[in-house]
Formats: C-alpha cells, structure tokens, sequence
C-alpha cells in the first residue's frame, strides 16, 4: 500500500511524525517534489480566488499524487484544546476544512483521501474528542492494522519525531550563542522552508553572511509559555509559537523578519500585534504572493541587514 504525503502546509511540522508512523506500519511512503511554479500554477486552478498562497501550492501537490499512489494522506486538525487563561488553542481554519475540501475538490479521486481527525474538545459536539493518539489509531484500524501494531508505529513515530526537533533546537541555540549578524525568521514552517516560498529569502540572507534563526525549530513549550506573557489571548498555537519566539530571541539577535503568504488571516493581526508590542528589536514584515519577484526581495533583504549592521556598529561605538 503507498500513501501519497503532500509536500506542503503541515508537512514541515509533522512530517517526521507522519512518515515513521505510515512506514512502520509497513506502508510505502512517497512524497511529492518539491514546490515550484508548476504546482502552484495547478494548483490555483483548483483553489477559489480567495485562497491562501499556501493552499493553492497544496493543492497542486495533491493533484500530483492522486495519479502515483493508492491514499493520499490529509488530515483534519480542528484544536490543540484549551490554554490555560481560557482561550481555544486552533489553528487557521482551513486546516479544520482542509480534508472536506480536497475530497470536494477532486471528487472523482475522494475515496483515495485518506484522513483523521484531530479535535481535544469536540467542537462539533457530535464526532467526540479526538486527541493525536485517537486520531492514529483510527487511522491505524482504517489501514488494517491491529491495535497493538498501530500503538507501537505510533509511539516510534512520537520519539523519532521528538529526536528531530531535539536536535533542531539545539542547532539554534547554537547559532544564537555564536556570533555575527543573526536574523530571526519567524512565520509557519510551510512558508519558511517551502523551496518555492520561503527558501529562497533564506539563501539571499545567508549570502549576506546572515545566521538565520527559525522560530519552528525553537522548542516549541517555551516558546508557548514565553508566547502567553507576550500575549494570553492570541488562540492561533503556532501564532503562539512565533509570539514565543520573537520574545526569547528578541535580546539574542540583531533583526527578526515575518514572512507571511498572503493573505493569510490569523498572520495579519497577529504579525501587526507583534510590530507594537516589540520596539527593542528592529522588524521586517514580509508578505510573499505568487506575484513576488526575486529582485525586489533580495533589494529589501539587502537594506534590512544594512540597517542591523549600522545600528551594531553604533552600539558598539558607543560601548567603547
């Protein structure tokens, strides 16, 4: 049995997680390319107008699979449950929608849309509640497994994730105790690391002699405990996140970029609540479409480091 996992939103946060538990169950993993034009270009025919730039990219990488394997794996992520002041712990919402609309989307291929649900609150009121382990095992059952086999790819799948992010958030805290120009990239890893997206501002940075720091490989509890003392009622979990992050990193590097697809909606007012909550620490806001150009990007970069570093050697200047 092959199951097809896009390339794209989630799968740069879970996609460890997702590939340990299909493979462990004995199931042949194959993902889609990386992103280029193509897939956004089909995938915009798909989307309605309104969508996301990330949503169309993800729908291009779902056609691309319908045809190479048996399931194509699309969950449905409603909540995280509930923070601790009261507030709803979601995501955007079109990952509650995401698995109706691409069965809606490619209606001749539905069956092929494999899925689960993931929902700590029942907000539906009707399906229960759905924590990730209840979500894998009726995931697990759905593919024949047994219980006892489900449970076990699930918990390799659990530790061989926790091993990759262990070892991602040590990296940063490398990078940040090292020296040199350090930039904070804060956004959702679907934007950051997409090849399409988020790359190519990364590799301009980094030929500028740029550290770059990722707000997703930080450790996510502490950036969620120093997100909430930022801001408790911001309901977005990884808005949370980059909250966290902006505020443990704020004293640790030089300039922190939000990087954005537009237009997304929870990015708009959180990204504007962070450029008025945070005055220590300089902050470019970058909104990324599929009409973004390289050279006026790379002219934005360019002056955004020159400022940081003027401002170092100002400071420096004045310890001295």
């Amino acid at each position: 049995m092959t199951i097809g996992i896009p390339k794209a939103f989630y799968y740069y946060r879970y996609g460890e997680l997702w590939r340990t538990f299909f493979r462990t169950l004995g199931c042949e993993v194959i993902l889609s390319p990386d992103t280029n034009k193509q897939f956004l270009t089909e995938g915009s025919k798909y989307s309605i107008d309104e969508g996301c730039l990330s949503m169309k990219i993800y729908l291009g990488h779902v056609k691309w699979l319908l045809s190479r394997c048996d399931y194509v794996f699309v969950p449905r992520i409603a909540n995280f449950g509930w923070v601790d002041t009261g507030v709803k712990k979601i995501c955007c919402p079109r990952f509650e929608a995401l698995h109706d609309v691409v069965r809606n989307t490619f209606r001749a291929q539905a069956d092929q849309i494999l899925g689960c649900q993931i929902d700590y609150i029942d907000v539906n009121k009707s399906l229960g509640v759905h924590t990730e382990e209840h979500a894998f095992l009726e995931l697990g059952r759905a593919l024949g497994a047994s219980r006892s086999e489900t449970v076990r790819a699930y918990r390799r799948a659990k530790a061989a994730d926790k091993q990759v992010r262990a070892a991602a958030a040590q990296h940063q805290e490398t990078l940040l105790a090292g020296s040199g120009t350090k930039i904070l990239l804060a956004g959702h890893g679907y934007v950051l690391h997409d090849p399409f997206v988020g790359v190519p501002a990364q590799q301009m940075l980094r030929s500028l002699g740029v550290k770059t720091i990722f707000s997703d490989a930080l450790d996510r509890a502490a950036c969620l405990r120093a997100g909430d003392r930022l801001s408790p009622t911001v309901p977005w979990e990884v808005n949370r996140e980059i909250f966290g992050a902006v505020q443990l990193c704020r004293s640790r590097v030089d300039g922190v970029i939000l990087m954005s697809a537009f237009p997304c909606g929870p990015d708009s007012m959180t990204n504007d609540m962070l450029v008025r909550l945070v005055k220590d620490v300089p902050i470019l806001t970058i909104i990324l479409d599929n009409q973004s150009g390289s050279a006026g990007l790379e002219t934005r970069l360019e002056s955004f480091v020159d400022i940081l570093r003027f401002r170092r050697a100002s400071a420096d200047k004045k310890e001295a």
